[in-house]
This record gives C-alpha cells, sequence and structure tokens, in this order.
C-alpha cells in the first residue's frame, strides 16, 4: 500500500479502477505494454477533456510511462499512432522504441538500474509529474 499512495501523491495515476478518478486530473498514467497491448489504448481524451486539462495549465494529454525492460513492445498499439500522445518508455536496453506518429521518448536504464522509484523520479523531473 505504501508504495500505491507514492504514486498517488506523485499525482501519477496507475489504473482508472484503483481510484476512480479522471484522466483528466494527473499528469502521468503508469501501464505495462502487455495491458497497452491488450487494452488498445488509444485516444485518452476527448477535445472537451484535452481544453479543460489546457485551462487547468496542464499538457493536453497526461504522459503514458510504461516499462519494457528488454524494449519488446508491441508495435500495433493504437496509442502509438496518435498525434497527440506523449509515450515515455522506460528500459535497460538498446535499440529503437517503435512510434507511428506519437511523441515517444525512452529513457535507459543501466542494468539493475530499472526501478519503480528511478521511473518515479525521472517522470518528476523530466516530464514533471507533480
Amino acid at each position: 500500500m505504501q508504495a500505491a499512495q507514492t504514486y498517488l501523491k506523485a499525482g501519477i495515476y496507475r489504473s482508472k479502477s484503483s481510484t476512480g478518478t479522471s484522466l483528466v486530473e494527473h499528469d502521468a498514467i503508469l501501464v505495462g505494454t502487455a495491458t497497452l497491448a491488450a487494452e488498445r489504448y488509444a485516444n485518452l481524451l476527448d477535445a472537451d477533456q484535452r481544453a479543460a486539462r489546457v485551462g487547468s495549465g496542464l499538457e493536453p494529454e497526461p504522459v503514458v510511462a510504461t516499462v519494457s525492460r528488454r524494449l519488446d513492445m508491441p508495435t500495433d498499439i493504437p496509442l502509438l499512432a496518435e498525434p497527440t500522445a506523449r509515450v515515455q518508455v522506460y528500459t535497460e536496453a538498446e535499440g529503437e522504441v517503435p512510434s507511428q506518429g506519437a511523441w515517444v521518448s525512452a529513457h535507459r536504464f543501466e542494468s539493475g538500474g530499472l526501478t519503480m522509484p528511478a521511473i518515479l523520479e525521472h517522470l518528476r523531473r523530466e516530464r514533471g509529474a507533480q
């Protein structure tokens, strides 16, 4: 439970069902690559929700953060083709990060350095997650 509280205090949204809150309010979503593929993540917010975020001083879309230690992400995730999507991939592997139009960035950790505290710190420092 301590880790979940840390995520939520950081303003990082983990799962809609875990908090019942809206994506409009959060800086980042932390989701596994298998979940991105299985649930076919795409169009996280509609135009009104993006406008509400901008009106609150946030970026139009939250950052979607995912972890792929070996960088073996499926390439057919619809989110990767969304031009307004911002996807942050955390990995220990070298190689290309798939994208078909979304803004996608990889942060590579040295072997053994890919930990939740390190990911959260990067999201706070580099992606503005509060």
